[in-house]
C-alpha cells in the first residue's frame, strides 16, 4: 500500500507539477488580434511602467554603398499617438542576403561598431519623458509575417538601454502598412 502512494506521490511531483509550472507562464500584454491595421500596442516595463498605442508603418529598401554592395532593409516605425509619452520606436532590419522573403524572426544584435554594412536588427527608442539620450535595443526578437493586404504584422520583446544604462523593456504587438 505504501509503495502505490509512494508511486503516486512521484508521478505527481514528476509529472503533473512540471506541467502546472509550464502553464503558468508569462501572459502577452496585449491580444494581437486586438491591433488595428497600420497601429500598434506595446507595454514599456522597466525605468517606466505602462501602455502605449500609436500609428505602424513599414518599407522595403535596397541600400547600395559605393563599391554597388546591395543592403536589403526593412524598415518599422512606430509614432505614438497624442498623449503618449514615447516620439518614436523604430527598427531597420538589414541583410546582405535576400529579404525577399520578410517572414521570420529576427534577434537583436548589439552592435560595437557603426552601422555600415551592417546585417542584423538595429532599434532605437526616443522618449524625452524618460531621458533626452536615445534608447538602443540591446536584446530581444522582432517576429514579422506579412499577409495579402501588402501589411506586415507581428510582436516584439527587446530591452532597451540608454547611454546611462537604464533598461526598458517593450513587448507588444504590431499591424503595419
Amino acid at each position: 500500500m505504501i509503495q502505490v502512494v509512494i508511486k503516486s506521490l512521484k508521478m505527481f511531483v514528476f509529472g503533473i507539477t512540471p506541467l502546472l509550472l509550464i502553464a503558468g507562464g508569462s501572459e502577452n500584454p496585449v491580444n494581437n488580434s486586438s491591433v488595428e491595421q497600420g497601429a500598434f500596442h506595446f507595454q514599456f516595463s522597466g525605468i517606466k511602467d505602462e501602455s502605449i498605442v500609436g500609428k505602424a508603418s513599414f518599407q522595403l529598401k535596397n541600400d547600395v554603398d559605393e563599391f554597388g554592395r546591395v543592403t536589403k532593409n526593412i524598415e518599422l516605425r512606430f509614432v505614438p499617438a497624442n498623449g503618449c509619452k514615447a516620439d518614436l520606436i523604430s527598427f531597420i532590419i538589414a541583410s546582405n542576403d535576400n529579404l525577399n522573403r520578410i517572414n521570420g524572426t529576427y534577434e537583436i544584435k548589439n552592435l560595437d561598431r557603426l552601422i555600415r554594412q551592417f546585417s542584423g536588427v538595429y532599434g532605437f527608442a526616443d522618449i524625452n519623458e524618460l531621458s533626452e539620450l536615445p534608447f538602443f535595443a540591446k536584446d530581444g526578437t522582432i517576429a514579422i509575417h506579412t499577409n495579402r493586404k501588402k501589411t506586415v504584422f507581428g510582436n516584439i520583446e527587446v530591452t532597451y538601454e540608454n547611454a546611462e544604462r537604464e533598461p526598458l523593456t517593450i513587448k507588444g504587438f504590431f499591424n503595419a502598412n
